[in-house]
C-alpha cells in the first residue's frame, strides 16, 4: 500500500493523466471547480489487490490559522476486492 501527501505524486507526473479522468463537469458544480482551482494538501492512497485491513485508514485534516480555507482533496485508487475503510475528518 501507498500513502503520500498529493502534491508529490501529482507534481513528479503520476496522477496528472489520472487527474484529467475526473468526471466532475465543472458546469454543473462550482464548489468542485473552486475546489481544484485552490486545493493545496491531501493524500495519495494507492491500495493493492486483495488487502483486507481490520483498521480502518484515518485522516486527520487540521486547519491552523484562523481565518485561511483549507482546500484538500484526496486521491485513492484501490484494486479489486479490497476491503478497506477511510475515515476522513476535518477540524478547525
Amino acid at each position: 500500500m501507498v500513502i503520500s501527501d498529493l502534491k508529490s505524486y501529482f507534481n513528479n507526473g503520476y496522477l496528472k493523466e489520472i487527474w484529467n479522468l475526473k468526471t466532475i463537469s465543472y458546469e454543473e458544480d462550482k464548489i468542485a471547480a473552486l475546489n481544484d482551482a485552490f486545493f493545496h494538501s491531501g493524500y495519495f492512497i494507492k491500495i493493492p489487490h486483495g488487502l483486507q485491513l481490520k483498521v480502518p485508514i484515518r485522516i486527520l485534516n487540521v486547519a491552523t490559522e484562523e481565518g485561511n480555507l483549507s482546500f484538500m482533496q484526496n486521491f485513492i485508487i484501490n484494486g479489486n476486492d479490497v476491503k478497506v475503510t477511510i475515515i476522513e475528518e476535518n477540524f478547525s
